[in-house]
């Protein structure tokens, strides 16, 4: 579970360190398999740095979801590298030194990407030498 605070009450507690900030948001849904609809990721992803008052090219890292699942991957591949060109933006999947965390995945990411910029590094991508086949 990841706990999000307003950040006005943050601030009447005497938080010493905000980690980060949602600035922007955005929500789809796949469509049903074989509608032949493309999936909602860059749709969602477009909307979340439109959202926030940021173009691609201010993004300086992206966490991937990287479900394992090669055909997901690809998909979440394209979609990347739609939004902002091949290879224009480093991608991590930190997840792969943790395993799939189903619903806990989510918090996980975003905790390590707060971490990361606190730090100003790039988690690494463990394990993975190349796509697998279909």
């Amino acid at each position: 579970i990841l706990l999000i605070e307003d950040a006005e009450a943050a601030r009447e507690r005497g938080v010493p360190t905000v980690y980060g900030e949602i600035t922007g948001y955005a929500a789809t849904l796949d469509p049903a398999p074989g509608s032949g609809r493309p999936p909602g990721l860059r749709r969602a992803a477009e909307g979340a740095i439109a959202d926030a008052g940021l173009r691609p090219e201010d993004i300086d890292v992206v966490l991937a979801d990287a479900s394992g699942d090669p055909a997901a991957d690809r998909a979440e591949s394209a979609a990347l590298a739609g939004i902002f060109g091949p290879g224009a933006v480093p991608v991590t999947a930190p997840k792969s030194m943790t395993g799939r965390l189903l619903a806990g995945g989510a918090a996980l990411d975003v905790a390590t990407a707060l971490l990361a910029l606190r730090d100003g590094v790039i988690p690494p991508t463990v394990n993975v030498t190349e796509a697998a086949p279909d």
